[in-house]
């Protein structure tokens, strides 16, 4: 994308304040040619959509600092935007992933199960402690995501909006995994202990205890479910699949099964309901169509009762 920037033999010559919005017309009509990448091949929508924002970045620069005057960019109209389909696993592919996972260590079960039939982010899963996790009510709280930043490494903060602190119900088979995870976990450090012949009175499982940490108590990378994700995909021979998807799956799975548009905002902790709908569109339209047979049921049903005798009624 460098490259494509730089000064050429055709622009390279004109300083900002001489560019018109016809030069900019014409550097997009040439990232829109069906050559226009290194293999000779089209650029993508969104990789030309990133070349304007970028451009409009530096003029507004420039027009910031007052170097130019008049920013072509606003008289150009933004290029399309393509927003990528997510292909989510239907139910059969579901049922083989789950099986193969059951063979997994609980660890793992688990970072595949919170993000599949809870709708956690990656983050907030690396974000829970133990004292999120409600065992008497089987009940969960999002509280804060632990993420990583390049140069600076993970740091942990609130959630990602008011609306991502929220508090779900646990399925039964993810309650009763959490709990042979926390026994697990305590194990693990009995027999660490044992190793290094000490005792400890340390627990690794207080409230304050990060739920998925790493050997040394500190949290737990967030990148590492991508990693196992990997594998797993490719002993198993299955498509892509990352955290997001799973999170993704999550308000398809609901939707489909009737579960409304405003629980399901809520659940997966989105900002307002328009960004719910907006994102799973495709599991909307395919609940219309049911609601549109069910209604049709319900006209049948209504038209198929029998009347009754609206004379009687009157002379009653």
């Amino acid at each position: 994308g460098r490259r494509r920037v730089l000064p050429d033999e055709r622009r390279g010559h004109l300083k900002m304040d001489k560019v018109l919005p016809r030069h900019i017309l014409a550097f997009l009509d040439q990232l829109a040619a069906v050559d226009a990448s290194c293999d000779n091949k089209p650029l993508s929508p969104n990789t030309i959509r990133k070349h304007y924002n970028l451009l409009k970045t530096l003029f507004n620069a420039a027009e910031r600092w007052q170097f130019i005057v008049n920013n072509p960019m606003n008289k150009i109209t933004p290029p399309k935007q393509v927003k990528p389909s997510k292909k989510i696993l239907d139910e059969d592919s579901m049922s083989i992933l789950l099986e193969k996972l059951a063979q997994e260590p609980i660890k793992h079960q688990l970072w595949v199960l919170l993000a599949f039939s809870r709708g956690l982010r990656r983050e907030e899963i690396f974000g829970l402690k133990w004292g999120d996790i409600d065992f008497d009510m089987s009940k969960l709280t999002i509280a804060r995501a632990a993420v990583y930043v390049p140069k600076e490494g993970i740091i942990v903060k609130d959630t990602k909006s008011d609306n991502s602190f929220r508090t779900l119900a646990l399925p039964a088979d993810i309650a009763a995994l959490l709990q042979a995870w926390k026994n697990e976990v305590i194990e693990i450090e009995k027999r660490r202990n044992k190793r290094r012949k000490i005792v400890s009175l340390d627990d690794p499982v207080k409230d304050d205890k990060w739920v998925f940490a790493k050997f040394d108590g500190s949290v737990g990378h967030p990148h590492s479910f991508n990693s196992f994700l990997r594998r797993f995909r490719i002993d198993n021979d299955f498509p892509a699949i990352s955290p997001h998807l799973l999170r993704h799956m999550t308000g398809s799975y609901l939707l489909n099964s009737g579960i409304d548009i405003a629980a399901v905002s809520a659940e997966l902790g989105h900002s307002n309901k328009s960004f719910t709908m907006k994102t799973y569109i495709h599991a909307l339209e395919s609940t219309k169509e049911q609601s549109a047979l069910v209604m049709q049921d319900i006209l049948s049903n209504l038209k198929s009762r029998p009347q009754k005798d609206q004379s009687k009624d009157q002379s009653d």
